[in-house]
C-alpha cells in the first residue's frame, strides 16, 4: 500500500496541484479514480465545495458556507446529502479497484474523527492494487496518520519549489514507471 499526502495550510493550493498532476497523467494511460473538493468563493471568502468524481467527470455541491453559524461553534460549512452520497459512491471499492492511483481531497478533521469519508477510506485501504493520493492540511497530518495507523506515508507539502515535480516522481516511483 502506497499513501501520497500532498499537504499545506489553508488555501494554499493543495487540490490545485493534484489538478495540474491529473492533467499532467492525461494520455499515460493511467487510471485516475477518487474525488476532488473544488472550492467556490465568493466576495473574496471560501463560499462552498463542488465535490467532483474523477472517474466519470461529474460534479455536484458537496458543501457551503453556513450564512448565520453558531458563534460558539467552530462548524461553518454545511454539507448537503447528495454531496455527501456522490462522494460515498465514487469512494467505494468497486469504482476503484481497477485504478491506478485513487485521490481522496480532502482527508481532514471529519474523517480523523472517523466520520466524513472514513469508512470508504478504511475500505479503499483494503485493497492492495492504487496508490493514494490525499489531500490533508498540515495541522492534521498526525492525526490522520494515527487515525489511519500509516507508518510512513509519504508527503508532498505544496510550500516545496517544485511540489508538482516531487508528486510525479512519487508517483512514478510508486507505479514502477520512473
Amino acid at each position: 500500500m502506497k499513501v501520497i499526502m500532498v499537504t499545506g495550510f489553508k488555501h494554499t493550493g493543495k487540490t490545485t496541484l493534484v489538478e495540474r498532476f491529473i492533467t499532467t497523467m492525461a494520455g499515460k494511460g493511467v487510471r485516475i479514480s477518487g474525488i476532488l473538493a473544488r472550492g467556490s468563493w465568493k466576495n473574496g471568502l471560501r463560499d462552498g465545495f463542488y465535490l467532483v468524481d474523477l472517474s466519470d467527470g461529474s460534479s455536484v455541491p458537496l458543501a457551503q458556507r453556513l450564512k448565520h453559524p453558531d458563534p460558539n461553534s467552530r462548524v461553518i460549512f454545511e454539507f448537503f446529502e447528495a454531496g455527501m452520497a456522490a462522494g460515498a459512491r465514487a469512494l467505494a471499492p468497486d469504482r476503484n479497484r481497477a485504478s491506478d492511483i485513487v485521490i481522496v481531497d480532502e482527508v481532514g478533521k471529519l474523517e480523523a474523527v472517523g466520520e466524513g469519508w472514513a469508512f470508504r477510506i478504511r475500505e479503499l485501504l483494503e485493497l492492495r492494487r492504487p496508490i493514494y493520493i490525499w489531500v490533508v492540511r498540515t495541522d492534521f497530518l498526525g492525526k490522520i496518520r494515527k487515525s489511519f495507523d500509516l507508518q510512513s506515508p509519504t508527503v508532498v507539502s505544496i510550500e516545496e519549489s517544485d511540489a508538482l515535480k516531487h508528486l510525479q516522481v512519487v508517483v512514478g516511483e510508486a507505479l514502477g514507471k520512473v
